[in-house]
């Protein structure tokens, strides 16, 4: 104590709930020690030093000339707390005075201290009974310390056998402040909602599993821009969230207590506040405020955390987990939560004010107002036997579902938050209505998808769509529709997380509106947009055509194939359902069909040619629109023959072209290498020496036009008995002016549009061996040819001994005028990646650049190779897709229009399912350096969209037979892909 104070320890101590404790400890004294403690109030007029009483305590108010020592202070200063043994005569100085204190009745606590030496004590005030003459020092809300309450504690002990006045003591005189009767009420404020990253933010178990919310900072400004309704700037939840905030009183936090308009605080009573029925969330018992659990029961639970309860009152940290899936009509705009903090009755309990203020971070309220909108959290596809796709499989590198079209009501699974849809509420947008989407429109935009099984958390939806598109669902009442905002969110929204700038999806997985994949897939550009892409998959009813080749005619797609059981019986001709002839019609394996793109009906089937077995197939068309196919008659003896367009079907009603080499003793009928017909017999599977299966994926090239000039023919195919590149060149026209050294085709019947043959000529005849030029030496089944702008041939094959593709050229132009004459290659100086080359494809644009699709048999990556010139050494090798095993059985083709390169390949690590066929292509035309759909770590770059196509039977890729996956475009410049699975399919995209 000091003399500013008069003496006292000056305390920031408040007494609440009748409860006061006082602990003393003591050194010294003799015999038994005494304390007592005493409300006491301060004299106003000064006693003279003469007028002491001992055994009283006093404070020195004015020292004079008195020394204090001798009454029984410890010191003469003013200030000086002491207990008096006597009153001051002339001797010790009679002029100074002191302050004297009365003892307030009934409000002395007396003791004695155990045991000896240092010795503690405690005194107890508890009740309002010993509160009764102890006023309150701090009234109504005032919550500013007064000081005001003053108590003596005196010690004394038995040092004489005489009175309390007569023994030794020592006394202190400290302050307090009382507010037993609570009139301050309590508050309460609610937290914005907040997402500082995956880990810590506003969600059910902070996961994006059990909900989501967008953050008003982060709407988009152009979009949100109400005052009301889902378009205004509230923050929109989905799902199970956590409301945060926290309340605090000068005394006791009695109870929380809660609303929402719309949800129902099952499990309790609630009680009307305010005019509206709060639910009881929290209640303090036990010396504890303890939230309300009805989580398993009701969709709702209160977590409280103490934060401090001390002389500076009780405050506390509250978390509502709450099931917004509960809400009236399951989502709804503009739903007020509130919240409200009582204290503890003493002797009636205070409540906190009510707000319609919005809460905010700078001046948070108990209000906040926000809308339960529908979340699509993820699209499956799991009938597999049907088409589906893994999880895995079913989005593109742009985050699209790859969807096979159907007629399966129940084939798409849609889950989510707040889903139930309303009636027709299950919606397909096109890019133009989303930009324009209203999430409130009372008329629904788009087309309507089928659902069935709608609950909160989901539904199941058709594949019966004829669009692709944005999937939006509408939920609440068809008067009051709230829609979802996957697709017009913030993809970029982060909310409080501080962006890295990483570039492996650290930053994408710990924003809201992202669904960064970065261990699996490493995809880590996926959003939370939902776009159904649909694919029409038709099955043809062609079952096991091996090698299929396919070429589209307009709009519809051409296989040229083996069908090891060959046809049926009956007469043959031009048109669908036609037959193989009459004689040994299961030998008319290899064939052509054209199927109908939209029904995959067949429109016609030509039986090619007849025999025994059959292996290889190439087609190409010249620009008449005629056909040339390579296959081989695969048995000792037989030939590989070169058909052009219609040849069996042409030699009466038993179709009789058979095939040079072994016949039946009977047959009298057409053999390839005779005159006048459409089949040219090259070099037998004898050639050398004996070997089946020898001639393997021949690639045909067509330039002109055979039926009103010339075409010249480019064809490559691997020798697997010699390993070596064969390439051949020869023409077809109408006249010995364009074609020399000739021999002629068919004089008898006429092509698939009416034109008569009137015998072609052919520069090439049977048993041409001459035209057999070695490409390659060293060579593998893996190669590809393309031809220049100047005719020069390029020809690119993986040398697996070296285990690198390698790139060779004629050098001149090659135009089919002398089949036999040597062409000389050249080495191309480019020197490729290590091992990337196998399931070459190649295509060349109109600059004579090269671009190449090709297996990584590192990585198992599918691979694009630009090589400006074929005759330069400069490229650019990038990767497209890595995920699992890719890049098999590839072909490369540009699109009509734009010049992108198309990538039609398979994937080999899902062989035997029906998520192998991929399709990739680039964002822009390459006409220099290329950007990967991966960067260097294996992360989707966005460069590329690469996608996974529904197969409806499982495609062929594990065996040799399956040749490539085809690719195609239609007029309109849709790609469409063709595979064997276990019938020949083919497949496109749906339009919006």
């Amino acid at each position: 104590p000091d003399g500013s104070h008069f003496g006292e320890i000056r305390t920031d101590f408040t007494v609440r709930n009748n409860r006061f404790n006082v602990s003393m400890n003591i050194v010294d004294g003799n015999g038994t020690r005494h304390y007592s403690i005493t409300y006491v109030t301060r004299d106003v007029t000064p006693i003279s030093a003469t007028a002491l009483v001992p055994g009283n305590v006093y404070t020195v108010a004015s020292p004079g000339d008195t020394r204090w020592t001798r009454l029984g202070a410890p010191n003469n200063e003013a200030g000086t707390t002491f207990v008096a043994f006597k009153a001051a005569t002339s001797v010790d100085g009679t002029s100074g005075t002191v302050l004297g204190y009365t003892a307030v009745t009934g409000t002395e606590k007396t003791g004695a201290f155990p045991g000896i030496n240092t010795a503690a004590a405690e005194a107890f005030y508890s009740g309002t009974s010993d509160f009764t003459n102890i006023p309150d020092s701090l009234l109504e809300e005032d919550t500013v310390l007064k000081h005001s309450r003053l108590f003596i504690l005196k010690v004394y002990d038995t040092t004489t056998t005489g009175s309390i006045a007569e023994q030794l003591a020592q006394a202190a005189i400290f302050n307090i402040d009382v507010d037993n009767e609570d009139q301050t009420k309590p508050t309460a404020v609610v937290n914005p909602f907040h997402w500082k990253n995956k880990d810590d933010n506003s969600l059910y178990g902070n996961s994006k599993d059990n909900g989501h919310i967008e953050l008003e900072a982060d709407l988009p400004s152009g979009k949100f821009v109400g005052s009301t309704g889902v378009l205004d700037g509230d923050p929109k939840v989905s799902g199970k969230i956590s409301i945060r905030g926290s309340a605090e009183d000068n005394n006791i936090l009695g109870s929380l207590w809660v609303y929402m308009d719309g949800f129902t605080f099952g499990g309790v009573t609630t009680q009307n506040i305010y005019s509206k029925d709060y639910a009881p969330a929290a209640d303090y018992s036990s010396g504890v405020l303890t939230g309300v659990d009805q989580w398993d029961s009701n969709g709702w639970k209160l977590t409280v955390e103490t934060v401090s309860h001390d002389q500076a009152g009780h405050k506390v940290n509250w978390r509502l987990d709450i099931d917004t899936n509960r809400i009236t009509n399951i989502a709804a705009v503009d739903r007020p939560f509130r919240v409200l903090a009582r204290d503890f009755p003493m002797p009636t309990a205070n409540t906190s004010l009510e707000d319609s203020t919005q809460t905010i971070a700078a001046a948070k309220t108990p209000y906040y107002r926000m809308d339960v909108v529908p979340y699509i959290s993820s699209i499956t596809t799991g009938v597999r036997n049907q088409g589906g796709l893994k999880n895995n499989n079913i989005r593109s590198a742009d985050g699209k579902y790859s969807v096979i079209q159907g007629s399966n009501d129940t084939f798409i699974t849609v889950a989510g938050f707040n889903l139930t849809p309303i009636t027709d509420g299950v919606r397909i947008l096109d890019a133009d209505t989303n930009t324009a989407y209203n999430p409130a429109a009372t008329i629904l935009p788009g087309t309507a998808l089928t659902f069935s099984g709608a609950s909160a958390t989901g539904f199941l939806a058709s594949n019966d769509s004829l669009k692709s598109g944005y999937l939006a669902v509408y939920s609440g009442t068809a008067g009051a529709p709230v829609g979802t905002l996957n697709n017009i969110n913030n993809n970029d929204s982060a909310g409080a997380y501080t962006l890295t700038s990483s570039t492996n999806g650290l930053d994408q997985e710990n924003q809201p509106n992202r669904e960064a994949d970065r261990y699996i897939t490493k995809n880590i550009r996926l959003t939370d947009d939902r776009y159904l892409q649909f694919y029409t998959v038709k099955q043809t009813d062609v079952k096991n055509g091996y090698y299929p080749v396919m070429l589209m005619n307009d709009d519809n797609p051409v296989f040229g194939y083996l069908d090891l059981k060959g046809g049926s019986n009956g007469i043959p001709q031009v048109g669908p359902g036609t037959n193989a002839g009459t004689y040994y019609p299961s030998h008319a394996m290899p064939q052509r069909t054209e199927f109908n793109l939209g029904t995959g009906a067949r429109q016609y089937t030509e039986y090619l040619i007849k025999a025994s077995i059959w292996d290889a197939m190439g087609m190409a068309r010249d620009e008449s629109g005629r056909y040339i196919h390579a296959t081989t008659y695969n048995r000792d003896g037989g030939y590989f023959e070169l058909i052009y367009d219609r040849y069996a079907e042409l030699h009466g009603t038993g179709a009789e072209g058979w095939g040079t080499g072994v016949g039946y003793t009977e047959y009298s009928g057409n053999w390839a290498q005779s005159d006048y017909n459409n089949a040219i017999s090259l070099e037998s599977v004898n050639f050398g020496s004996l070997l089946l299966d020898r001639f393997q994926y021949p690639k045909l090239i067509a330039r002109g036009n055979s039926v009103s000039s010339y075409a010249r023919y480019y064809m490559s195919y691997y020798d697997d008995n010699t390993g070596e590149l064969i390439f051949r060149n020869f023409r077809i026209g109408n006249s010995t002016a364009n074609v020399t050294n000739v021999g002629r085709l068919s004089s008898i019947g006429s092509d698939s549009a009416g034109t008569a043959y009137s015998s072609p000529y052919i520069n090439i005849t049977d048993y041409n061996t001459t035209g057999r030029l070695v490409a390659a030496a060293g060579a593998s089944n893996h190669f590809d040819m393309a031809v220049s702008s100047t005719n020069v041939v390029v020809v690119a094959y993986y040398d697996e001994s070296d285990g690198q593709l390698k790139i060779k050229y004629s050098n001149g132009p090659v135009d089919g005028s002398s089949p036999g004459t040597v062409v000389t290659w050249l080495n191309s100086p480019v020197d490729l990646p290590d091992y990337v080359g196998a399931y070459v494809s190649m295509v060349m644009d109109s600059s004579d650049g090269l671009h190449i699709a090709a297996y990584d048999a590192i990585d198992s990556d599918l691979k694009y190779i630009y090589i400006p010139s074929y005759s330069g050494g400069s490229y650019t090798a990038v990767t497209v897709d890595q995920y699992g095993s890719v890049g098999n059985w590839t072909q490369i083709k540009l699109h009509p229009t734009t010049g992108v390169p198309y990538i039609a390949y398979y994937n080999a690590t899902e062989t035997g399912g029906r998520d192998t066929i991929k399709l990739a292509y680039a964002k822009t035309a390459v006409t220099s350096a290329a950007d990967g759909g991966v960067d260097v770590n294996g992360y989707t770059t966005g460069k590329w969209e690469y996608m996974t196509i529904p197969a409806l039977t499982p495609p062929q890729g594990g065996s040799t037979e399956f040749q490539k996956v085809n690719l195609g475009f239609t007029t309109a410049n849709k790609p469409v892909l063709g595979y064997l699975g276990t019938n020949i399919e083919f497949s496109y995209p749906v339009g919006e």
